[in-house]
């Protein structure tokens, strides 16, 4: 039987769709492992200074290729000089890129901004898309443990509905909040907010 040597850009693409399947099952996986924490009260917060804006891009980078292949748009914006909060790194990885993948999954045209905001106390992280949006009887329980959308595009779009659960979970163990800030019509924002920490340098 002959061999049959993929070309390059076959073997690129497959390698592509490889790696999303394996970064996405690592994600699922770790929901998993947070929620059984969640659930038991075993979950301890492990505090670390971390830059906001530095930390917002990492996770808008790790998106960026995403938003691409389905021809939208991810951008995002910080204001000028650093801005502090103690928060796991993985943590709040977890938390913004959970909301930047739900931007992704639901959204069809347009895109997602992720804005950061500082003020004395507070620091914001919002999260405006243009997909659907969230109807005002699944406001309610959007951020629910196992809660999907109540309209066509959130039944096609395949999901455990633990993302949101587990986010605002996570902001609240680092004395945060995170809510459905405003509805578009399309779209959503959803905005996090954790206590500014000031340094020296600040």
């Amino acid at each position: 039987m002959a061999t049959r040597y993929l070309p390059p850009v076959e073997v690129h693409e497959n390698a592509r769709l490889i790696g999303e399947a394996a970064t996405r099952t690592q994600r699922l996986v770790a929901q998993m492992l947070l929620q059984a924490q969640f659930e038991g009260g075993t979950y301890i917060p492990e505090f670390a200074l971390l830059e906001v804006c530095e930390e917002a891009s990492r996770a808008a980078r790790l998106m960026e290729a995403q938003f691409k292949r389905k021809a939208l748009s991810l951008n995002w914006s910080c204001p000028r000089g650093p801005i502090y909060v103690e928060c796991s790194q993985d943590a709040f990885q977890q938390v913004l890129l959970n909301l930047l993948d739900n931007a992704w999954k639901y959204t069809t045209a347009g895109g997602a901004v992720l804005r950061v905001h500082g003020d004395e106390e507070w620091v914001s992280i919002a999260v405006e898309d243009t997909g659907p949006g969230v109807s005002a009887e699944a406001r309610g329980r959007i951020f629910s443990q196992w809660a999907r959308g109540d309209n066509q595009a959130y039944a096609r779009v395949p999901g455990l509905g633990l993302g949101l659960w587990l986010a605002r979970r996570l902001v609240e163990a680092y004395g945060g909040t995170l809510t459905l800030e405003t509805q578009q019509d399309p779209g959503a924002t959803f905005v996090v907010r954790l206590p500014r920490v000031s340094v020296a340098d600040d």
